[in-house]
């Protein structure tokens, strides 16, 4: 493999652990601050100093320092080096807006433009338009939101950070927590810009979230399942049914055990999410 691929592959490394300090770290730690700061300002990383993550995650420049020890870097300048090649003049996120770089829709047109057609071609052949219209619901909701957070069980999760990664390298940052798992911090700090999906195959979960989720002011949605639960906790219920998935045989739809109804359909949020991108920047471009 030459140097370009190792770098990326580092990158991709570091990417995934930065996730799982925003998912595992206390709200209020300088760790969580700086790792969020970090993915947030992805694709702008090339214009980030020290001074600026220092003061956007009111800590020093010597914890910034130590945090980039930490993953595995001398300084600071070492990780954004990592990530300027990957990330650097592309496109960003920034909570509702699409940023404008220079080389933007060249990347765009070359990276996404070329894959997402190829796969749209073929959706058709695996989904009914019921759940396309769900995934592009979804998707218009992450846009939009200003925090995203998924709640489900830890074995869920663990099968759900592949979709965190994919989703920070589009610019989007995503939490990942247990149910249970005093989450009140964060929860309490979400604002009515904000989202909160509960994933669950049952759809059963009021007696584990109902107090978790009382009284926050972000929008509730539950992905289930069950076409039989209807609970007023939410604000929509988007119900994921076998019969949604024509061109998937029944055996593919489990492996060790586990229904990847949820899995698959998310893994197409993420497709979509990546199109609605390029349709924004490309109109915006016009």
């Amino acid at each position: 493999m030459n140097v370009d691929g190792l770098q990326h592959i580092e990158s991709l490394q570091t990417l995934s652990r930065l996730c799982n300090l925003i998912n595992d770290s206390n709200y209020y730690s300088s760790n969580y601050r700086i790792a969020k700061y970090l993915l947030e300002n992805l694709y702008n990383i090339q214009n980030t100093s020290i001074y600026d993550i220092a003061e956007a995650a009111y800590t020093s420049r010597s914890t910034v320092r130590r945090f980039c020890i930490s993953l595995g870097y001398d300084n600071f300048s070492d990780l954004k080096e990592i990530f300027e090649k990957d990330y650097s003049g592309k496109f960003i996120v920034n909570d509702k807006n699409i940023i404008k770089s220079d080389d933007q829709l060249e990347y765009l047109e070359e990276v996404y433009k070329r894959r997402i057609d190829d796969i749209f071609q073929v959706l058709n052949k695996i989904f009914n338009v019921e759940v396309l219209h769900v995934i592009e619901d979804i998707v218009e909701i992450l846009r939009k939101s200003k925090n995203v957070v998924l709640m489900s069980s830890g074995l869920q999760l663990d099968k759900l950070k592949e979709f965190q990664t994919s989703m920070a390298r589009l610019g989007k940052v995503i939490h990942l927590i247990k149910y249970n798992k005093n989450n009140d911090e964060l929860l309490c700090n979400l604002t009515d810009d904000d989202s909160i999906f509960i994933i669950s195959w049952s759809g059963k979960v009021n007696h584990l979230i109902k107090d978790e989720l009382t009284n926050k002011k972000a929008t509730k949605y539950l992905i289930t399942l069950n076409n039989e639960i209807n609970d007023d906790i939410y604000n929509r219920i988007f119900k994921i049914d076998d019969k949604y998935f024509q061109g998937i045989k029944d055996e593919e739809m489990f492996k060790d055990g586990l229904n990847y109804h949820t899995y698959i359909c998310l893994h197409y949020v993420s497709i979509f999410f990546a199109k609605s991108i390029q349709e924004l920047y490309i109109r915006k471009d016009k």
